[in-house]
């Protein structure tokens, strides 16, 4: 008797570990795009510990867009069944190289506080968005004066998700920057990339977001566990690695820019 009491205590602990490994470390946030006042899109964000992946499903086409930790970002073209890679080796390499020499220039300062400066958008004017309260959770974006988008809110915590959910999910979208800043471009920028930027003023958590083209509702969050095989690229899409072509690409942008 004593050993099946220790067996099952054994297993009720495997199980409420499991639990708290999926409440903190997983979130699947579900939205959907209304655009011209007809659905447009359906966008699930998928979230662990080591990947990231937003998928677009529109009426006659599927996009996503995902990173994983180490490896580098994919965007997947699903209807060619290509998926395309920046690898974050390369890619890291070169921008750690750039932000050593910035920061060789600048006294007290290290390449990991460039990287934090180099994503704060309060340091990239051309597209800070200043958020300001208009109501009971209510924000308006402006940027140089003008509205660009409202957000309505909830505050932590609340029935999608407690304090420490959002913490980890906040710092998930911020440590993702590291590993790819492409995106398939449907929206103004990745979801994720909108509620970073705007936790750096509220800490809150955006339900509902209106710009001149289109009006995103947050439609549930699941903090069930993400099993990796779901978040993998998916067999029979074939690989191409673009990171060298992209870097030549942009190095011939930047010496035409310069001439």
């Amino acid at each position: 008797m004593n050993t099946k009491m220790k067996l099952m205590a054994l297993f009720a602990a495997s199980i409420m570990s499991s639990q708290t490994l999926a409440s903190y470390s997983n979130l699947t946030l579900k939205y959907e795009v209304i655009k011209e006042a007809e659905h447009f899109a359906d966008i699930p964000i998928r979230v662990n510990d080591t990947y990231l992946r937003t998928d677009y499903q529109l009426k006659n086409e599927k996009l996503t867009e995902m990173t994983v930790k180490w490896k580098g970002q994919y965007v997947i073209k699903h209807n060619e069944q290509r998926a395309y890679l920046l690898d974050y080796k390369v890619t890291h390499k070169r921008a750690e190289k750039a932000f050593k020499a910035m920061a060789a220039k600048v006294p007290n300062i290290t390449a990991e506080k460039i990287f934090e400066m180099s994503i704060d958008p309060i340091n990239d004017e051309s597209e800070f968005i200043r958020y300001e309260k208009v109501g009971n959770n209510k924000l308006v974006g402006k940027h140089d004066g003008d509205a660009e988008h409202e957000v309505q809110y909830l505050k932590l915590p609340n029935k999608y998700i407690n304090r420490k959910q959002y913490d980890w999910l906040m710092a998930r979208a911020e440590e993702d920057r590291k590993f790819g800043q492409g995106f398939v471009a449907i929206l103004d920028q990745p979801l994720t990339e909108m509620m970073c930027r705007l936790n750096y003023q509220h800490a809150v958590f955006p339900v509902y977001l209106k710009t001149y083209h289109y009006e995103i509702n947050l439609k549930s969050v699941d903090p069930s566990f993400n099993d990796e095989s779901e978040l993998r690229i998916e067999q029979g899409i074939i690989h191409s690695d673009i990171t060298h072509s992209s870097i030549q690409f942009l190095k011939s942008l930047s010496q035409h820019s310069s001439q």
